[in-house]
């Protein structure tokens, strides 16, 4: 990659120090080696050289090794250069050779160190195993005690650093940024309150253990004891997490909230979170969240879960009455059952996830995914740190249950050698056997009451009893005809109710297991998918195929009201969850509804959105709605403000959606039907009458004043008024489309000759003016809103600005920081700023007035970043979109940007500049 002016080292420095900074360190941790003074320098290098000399001279027969060694290390201190100071940075690669030869290289006595001994130094495997680092640096050395040196067995997370670290390309750190001051640390503390001995000193104690320590000045022996009282505290807390590790982490979080108190002024109060790099990076990472005292309301819009006809989908419910889960693709989507809104997403399996459930102590979630496997994440950290990940069964996992206590789980599915698996969920160990049953297992569930039992529903049409621990079969029960498609126990565990294929709903003792009876007579006309029960044991939801729900008064097993949820497919009732005073269903459109026992025919309100990855994203011509179109041919309309959304009305394209743009009061759209479609933006449904009839596939369309022009497989048509005017034909396969508001340019990106192609639009005729060569396929062009530049992305990672009208490149600096294709640009109100959204999953954001300088933010643990950036403009937000490559990008404003992608959510980011 060529970049005018930087070198390949330089970048490669600038990237390193990142890293480091990013980096968890053992034993001390410095702030940044630029951000250092020459004294802080040399009493930190004369710390580490003293360690080195203390090794060495463990071994040596020479007289008076320690002190002739330091002697030497202090003159050499004491005579070298700033700039070689710089470049002995301790965490780079070969930081202990680079100390040692600087320290001692040039030194009459240190000439009589034989190589070899000095060799056998740095690469002993005892070397190698202290340090803990495969780059030979001195970031992870151990720390000195009385004698000369003691290894560190722990590995403590120090805070050090400014709060933000910004540096240029070629690695210098902005000037501004040396001013800022540091968060306390105490390792920084100590090194600024150290001072080097002098040569007097150390020959004054010469034959002391007390080599290779640094001095303390009087004043501070009470501060030193502080340290060693808090290392002693420090070795209690490593104690707490080994035993305890998220309990630890959850301390360490409120301990860096009370020592680093973030503003989070501009953002909900509720929703703020301090993130904090691993070495102590701090930066302000905020997930948009209402925030009613300023009006401001953002979201991430999230994914509907992901349905299919047939199969039950299981809702988890939070055990504190907050929130509920479910899943879609790689994610577990959790929100607020008052607030559905306020959502958060879990995107850490690395195939489709299947089911989530929490643990009946609120602090846990387990999530079951397509591979078989089950990972264990905590709850109360916004990073949900995982804490055990295990293997239970080799193919899907079709449902998970946890024990009363929290301490085992018994997961189901379609296993190759086994169905189930019941284990503890600290350690993985077995805690029983689930068999007896010859098919795959539907559903699963926990007894929440002693003596403990197991059930799981079959696609052998019976039913499993397992009684434990250890588990082991007792009994099947037969008396379903179908798949038994769900099963659960009653809150107090008195009763387990099952559902099946066959529509009916089943009652059983729970803890004989005995047959009590059946629910209605049959239950439902089509096959029951789901089954909740009321907190109180009373009363029974269960949601049919037959697209109702029903409620059921348990005790005289009679039905007590009828949810009628519509006609057609897409109402048919795939799952439901009975949440405190919430009762939900999920439709097979992936519709979540609220039902009302009081007026049965509407529900309290229905979340809509998208569940099928989104490839389509515009704005209405005021900025206050957001349109979002999937590849199944739906669109949904958001408010920008509040979240509300309806999904637009009436035939549509019925599959992929390519392009989607607004005008006065119309949304056009062009879908693989090969039809140009509009909607009535007042009546939010498709105008059938205003339908184009295009000759082959379309893949993008803008619009010019009322004229919108299409460019399609082969051919670009021109289009008004629902009637198609001309027609181009092409030799290239086009990818999108963007017109020149104010000279009638249209340009054309090909992904077949890596091309765009301007043309001039004359009435209803295009004519081709010139074309732009790149490097690999065009995936997207935009023209900036003044009309002064065309910013083209490609496959080839690219993103490239070009002047209008001349068309030339509009600065030497190659904007090429993506890992893969480029799918997106967007441009700021302003034309400021420009958005770019890749495969790699990231999302930058380029400067147009500062096209030089950049700064990278990565957000390891925040997935949803609010960045709080200052003078340099360009960012670098890694997993906007986790696991999903990013689809399409538009700015709402000068400082919101919205994202889509293959994840099926809509999510907002606010850039700000301080």
């Amino acid at each position: 990659m060529m970049i005018s002016g930087i070198s390949i080292a330089k970048i490669a420095t600038c990237i390193l120090l990142g890293c480091c900074v990013m980096m968890r360190v053992t034993g001390s941790a410095i702030p940044m080696w630029e951000f250092l003074s020459r004294d802080e320098k040399m009493s930190h290098l004369y710390g580490l050289f003293s360690k080195q000399v203390a090794r060495f001279c463990a071994d040596s027969s020479r007289p008076d090794c320690n002190k002739n060694l330091l002697v030497t290390g202090i003159r050499s201190l004491a005579s070298m250069d700033d700039n070689v100071l710089d470049r002995l940075d301790p965490y780079q690669r070969g930081a202990k050779e680079m100390i040692w030869h600087a320290m001692v290289g040039s030194n009459r006595f240190a000439s009589r160190i034989s190589h070899e001994t000095e060799e056998s130094y740095f690469t002993t495997v005892a070397d190698l195993a202290n340090s803990g680092s495969e780059t030979n640096g001195l970031g992870e050395e151990t720390v000195a005690s009385g004698d000369y040196i003691q290894s560190s067995e722990s590995s403590r997370p120090y805070l050090s650093g400014p709060m933000v670290i910004r540096v240029y390309p070629d690695g210098r750190p902005v000037p501004e940024d040396q001013k800022r001051p540091l968060p306390k640390d105490e390792d920084v503390d100590e090194l600024r309150y150290s001072r080097l001995p002098s040569i007097e000193e150390i020959e004054a104690k010469s034959g002391s253990k007390f080599y290779g320590k640094r001095t303390i000045e009087p004043s501070m022996l009470k501060r030193r004891m502080s340290f060693i009282a808090d290392d002693k505290n420090y070795r209690r807390s490593q104690a707490l997490r080994l035993r305890h590790p998220l309990s630890y982490e959850r301390t360490i979080g409120n301990l860096i909230q009370q020592k680093f108190p973030v503003d989070v002024s501009t953002v909900s109060p509720v929703d703020s979170r301090a993130r904090f790099g691993q070495a102590g990076l701090a930066v302000s990472l905020f997930m948009f969240q209402p925030n009613k005292a300023k009006g401001g309301t953002k979201y991430i819009f999230a994914a509907l879960p992901r349905t299919q006809r047939g199969q039950p989908l299981v809702l988890g419910g939070d055990p504190k009455g907050k929130n509920f889960l479910y899943t879609n693709g790689n994610s577990v989507i959790i929100r607020n059952i008052d607030n559905p809104a306020i959502a958060d997403v879990y995107t850490e399996h690395s195939c489709p996830v299947n089911v989530a459930k929490y643990s009946p102590s609120g602090f846990y979630i387990a999530s079951g995914d397509q591979s078989g496997k089950v990972r264990i994440w905590d709850t109360v950290n916004k990073e949900h740190i995982l804490k055990n990940e295990f293997h239970p069964i080799g193919g899907p996992i079709k449902d998970i249950a946890w024990s009363p206590d929290s301490q085992r789980m018994v997961v189901v599915g379609e296993g190759r050698e086994r169905f189930g698996h019941v284990f503890m969920a600290e350690t993985g160990t077995s805690v029983g056997e689930i068999s007896g049953q010859s098919k795959s297992i539907n559903s699963c569930d926990f007894r929440p009451a002693r003596p403990f039992r197991l059930i799981t529903g079959s696609e052998d049409n019976t039913i499993g009893i397992f009684e434990g621990p250890p588990f082991k079969f007792k009994m099947t029960k037969q008396e379903h005809t179908r798949f038994v498609q769900t099963v659960r126990y009653s809150p107090d565990g008195n009763l387990f109710a099952s559902g099946g294929f066959d529509g009916k709903v089943f009652l059983y003792n729970g803890t004989t297991s005995d047959f009590v009876g059946e629910i209605g007579s049959p239950a439902h006309q089509g096959g029951v998918y789901g089954v909740a029960w009321k907190p109180d044991s009373k009363q029974l939801l269960t949601a049919s195929g037959d697209k109702t729900c029903k409620l059921w008064d348990v005790e005289t097993r009679s039905l007590i009201t009828e949810f009628n949820m519509g006609t057609t497919v897409d109402d048919q009732q795939v799952s439901c969850l009975w949440q405190g005073k919430h009762l939900l269903s999920v439709s097979l459109s992936g519709f979540i509804n609220y039902l009302d026992v009081d007026n049965p025919e509407k529900p309290i309100k229905i979340i809509k959105g998208h569940n099928k990855p989104i490839t389509v994203l515009t704005l209405s011509p005021d900025r206050s709605t957001i349109y979002t179109g999937s590849h199944d041919g739906y669109i949904t309309n958001w408010n920008a403000e509040t979240g509300e959304n309806e999904r637009v009305q009436g035939h549509g394209h019925g599959n992929q959606i390519n392009g989607m743009k607004a005008t006065g009061n119309l949304l056009y759209t062009a879908g693989i039907d090969d039809t140009l479609r509009s909607v009535d933006i007042a009546t939010n449904a498709y105008a059938e009458t205003s339908v184009v009839k295009l000759d082959s596939q379309p893949r993008g369309l803008d619009i010019y004043n009322d004229i919108v022009v299409v460019a399609s497989v082969r051919q670009i048509a021109v289009t008004q008024d629902g009637k198609k005017l001309s027609s181009l034909s092409i030799d290239y396969e086009p990818s999108c489309v963007s017109i020149n508001q104010e000279i009638g340019n249209v340009a054309v990106g090909s992904t077949s000759d890596n091309k765009v192609y301007i043309y001039e639009l004359s009435d209803t005729t295009l004519t081709q003016k010139t074309e732009l060569e790149h490097l690999g396929p065009v995936t997207d062009a935009s023209y900036s809103p003044d009309n002064k530049y065309l910013v083209v992305c490609d496959a080839n990672r690219k993103v490239i600005l070009y002047t209008v009208p001349e068309y030339k490149l509009a600065h030497n600096r190659e904007w090429g920081f993506h890992n893969a294709r480029v799918n997106s640009v967007a441009w700021s109100p302003n034309c400021d700023m420009v958005a770019s959204g890749s495969l790699d999953t990231t999302i930058i954001i380029w400067s147009v007035t500062n096209p030089a300088k950049h700064t990278i933010i990565k957000s390891k643990y925040s997935k949803y970043p609010f960045v709080n950036e200052s003078q340099l403009i360009n960012i670098y937000i890694s997993d906007a979109h986790p696991q999903s490559q990013i689809t399409r990008l538009v700015w709402l404003d000068e400082e919101t940007l919205i994202s889509v992608g293959q994840d099926c959510n809509t999510k907002i980011w606010r850039i700000e500049k301080i």
